[in-house]
């Protein structure tokens, strides 16, 4: 009974810990991509499902020409949209989800 007791410990063990590794591994791919796309671009949001601003982000209020402290947390992304084609396009994609 100890010895299964023992083997059904290690197992989880070892299962926890590839699942750890997994995770680490996924957060170091997430990073890097993370930096990359901040390098590349003007301003990075991060969106909900539908479609909301989830985070705010400074360099986006700037390119706004907005003050850096200007929250746009839950606002929907169509808001910000200039031509009423690519709105009307956001706001039917967001109706289906």
């Amino acid at each position: 009974m100890t010895l299964l007791f023992i083997e059904m410990w290690r197992r989880t063990l070892e299962h926890e810990m590839r699942n750890t590794l997994l995770i680490q591994h996924t957060k170091i791919d997430l990073s890097a991509a993370e930096l990359l796309i901040d390098g590349m671009c003007n301003a990075v949001l991060e969106l909900n499902r539908e479609l909301r601003i989830t985070k705010s982000e400074s360099r986006f209020a700037a390119l706004l020409f907005y003050d850096q402290l200007h929250q746009f947390v839950q606002q929907k992304l169509d808001d910000f949209m200039f031509s009423e084609t690519n709105a009307l396009y956001f706001a039917q994609k967001r109706m289906y989800q």
